[in-house]
Formats: structure tokens, sequence, C-alpha cells
């Protein structure tokens, strides 16, 4: 005897395929690199992979990055192994905290290994080379920044006011 339900029972569901054309204009990343560490899941059960990156196509200035992706395959998460190398189409992540962008089984991620007609019309892309070094950047980091600054501001308009009145 089960305790679920069909009803509760999730199921990840994707569109039909696309070419590597749509996909590459539909996603805002598209980079190949290896997994180096895969962390998690977090409390929102995703899972974080850290990626040196190796080429990029689209969106990567970094020759890191942090994806995310469910920890499980029934709710679309894509399932990366530590070592390999994959080619990855990604989103922003929306909620701007965690992972830098996030993918799953319903992009055209795949490993790089059987990604041959993908790498073909993607062309040659960006090498790591030519890239910053470190992670991409995300939201976040430049609401600190913007932050920073205005409490910078603040503080020597402070000085400044206490100066003339002195």
């Amino acid at each position: 005897m089960s305790l679920w339900s069909p009803q509760d029972v999730l199921a990840c569901s994707c569109d039909p395929p696309v070419d590597p054309e749509t996909e590459y204009e539909r996603v805002d990343y598209v980079f190949s690199g290896e997994v180096t560490q895969i962390s998690g899941p977090d409390s929102d059960d995703y899972l974080e992979i850290s990626i040196e990156v190796t080429t990029s196509w689209k969106g990567v200035d970094h020759q890191a990055m942090r994806v995310g992706t469910s920890a499980y395959g029934d709710a679309c998460g894509y399932s990366f192994s530590e070592g390999g190398e994959y080619l990855i189409y990604a989103s922003d992540n929306d909620a701007r905290i965690g992972p830098d962008v996030i993918t799953g089984v319903c992009s055209r991620t795949a490993p790089l290994a059987g990604a041959d007609d993908d790498l073909q019309v993607l062309g040659t892309g960006t090498d790591a080379e030519a890239l910053e070094e470190g992670t991409q950047q995300d939201g976040l980091d430049l609401w600190v920044l913007f932050g920073s600054i205005a409490l910078f501001l603040v503080i020597v308009v402070v000085i400044t006011l206490l100066r003339r009145w002195k």
C-alpha cells in the first residue's frame, strides 16, 4: 500500500526540445566547463554546481560560474558529475541569491562529449584565458557595491556638516 496518491507525485515535464539556435536565443548564458564541486542541496532543494569555464558563447565573462539546479530529477534537475565536462545553457537566477545561473533537464545542457551538433552551430566561442578571473558576479554583489557607495557618501556628508558646525 502506498502513502502517496497519484496527485501527490510530481514529475518533470518539458516542452519539446528545440534546436541549438533557438535555445541560444532563449537563454542568457551558454558556456562549457568542468564541474569542480557539487554542494547542497540547500533549504530550497537546489544543488550548487561550481564550474571552471573553458569556453563562453554567451553571457559569461569570468572563468568560474556557480550553476543551480534542482536536487531532484522529478523537479527537472540536471544530474551533473564532479569532474565531468558539460555544455551548459542557463538562465539568470532571478532570486539573486545563491548560484549565478540556473539550468535543468529541459535545456540543451549536455555532456560536452555528446554536444557535437551544438558545438558546430555555436562555433569557436571565447576561451577561458580571455575571461576575467574569479566567479561571475550576481545581482546581490551589485547591491552590496551600491550600498557601500551610499554609506560612504552619507559618512562624507556627516563629516562635512560636523566640520561646519565647529
